[in-house]
């Protein structure tokens, strides 16, 4: 994985734009827009009463429009919510047209857009390009999100379905679990451990489902907790099955995700309970071979 590049068909971006847009977004996402300054970006969440996240995404604002970044089908949960309020607001809330798209690379694909369009950035701000922006995000390998209406066609090669599981391998080995439009409703922030990588904002004011993240973020005691397992690389692993794990102790499991990237090596996440980060335990699978593993954290 040299040259990584996901297409805009993978991604819905969202927009938001109007004199209430602030207002209203401030008390519906568990990020903190007030504190998000002109050609910023954070991660954030929008949750239901419940604390359950209808989407998550990569947020953007600039020339004071706001962007929602997300995989496709996200955004058409988070439209839906947002929707509900707008009578309320002078704000629009639509997708983006067919001619603009977002963009995920990594590696010479980040390094190959920073020298075509002489770019000089840090993470989590953006650079303005002539028809869209650029934004570089933090953690290793090289990775940044592209959104454009002109992207220099020789310089990217084509999204595949081996990029997509790549990208997203490479999400969760710097800790973001890719949150798709199956799982809206089912996760609060803390289950994904979004909590801990800057989606939620614990000094703002309220917003819808606060109250319920809060709790658990001051009084909650997880019983369990998100891991990030790996095989080793080049070991043959049947990837169309999910596979029984065992722990040293006996506890089994299966996981609730298998990433196949990074080469021959297997990626997955599991949730096991909490008190395992105490104990010395190995992990093998049905063949015997041991799986490595660490909490779902940068």
């Amino acid at each position: 994985m040299s040259h990584l590049v996901v297409g805009p068909e993978h991604f819905e971006v969202v927009i938001a734009e109007g004199p209430d847009a602030t207002k209203l977004l401030q008390g519906q996402l568990t990020c903190d827009v007030l504190a998000l300054g002109e050609m910023g970006a954070t991660f954030g969440a929008c949750c239901n009463n419940k604390g359950r996240m209808l989407a998550a995404f990569y947020f953007v604002k600039i020339h004071g429009v706001f962007y929602f970044c997300c995989k496709r089908g996200v955004g058409t949960a988070l439209v839906t919510a947002l929707k509900k309020f707008l009578p309320f607001y002078k704000c629009h809330v639509r997708f983006t047209t067919p001619d603009e798209g977002l963009y995920a690379l990594a590696e010479t694909a980040v390094s190959t857009q920073r020298t075509t369009l002489a770019l000089t950035e840090q993470a989590n701000r953006l650079t303005p390009t002539a028809r869209g922006w650029f934004a570089p995000l933090a953690g290793t390998p090289a990775r940044a999100f592209y959104f454009s209406a002109a992207l220099p066609k020789d310089a990217l090669s084509s999204s595949t379905a081996t990029a997509v599981t790549t990208w997203e391998a490479l999400e969760l080995l710097n800790g973001h679990y890719p949150f798709t439009s199956n799982e809206v409703e089912h996760f609060t922030p803390q289950d994904l451990h979004y909590d801990k990588l800057g989606y939620v904002s614990f000094s703002k004011g309220c917003y819808t489902g606060q109250e319920i993240v809060a709790r658990m973020h001051y009084r909650g005691k997880p019983k369990k907790q998100l891991y990030l397992l790996s095989w080793p690389a080049g070991q043959a692993v049947d990837k169309s099955t999910v596979p029984t794990l065992r722990t040293s102790t006996g506890y089994e499991f299966t996981p609730m995700l298998m990433r196949p990237a990074l080469g021959m090596q297997l990626l997955a996440v599991a949730e096991l309970p909490i008190d395992l980060a105490s104990t010395e335990v190995t992990i093998n699978d049905q063949q015997g071979t041991q799986v490595s593993w660490r909490l779902l954290t940068p």
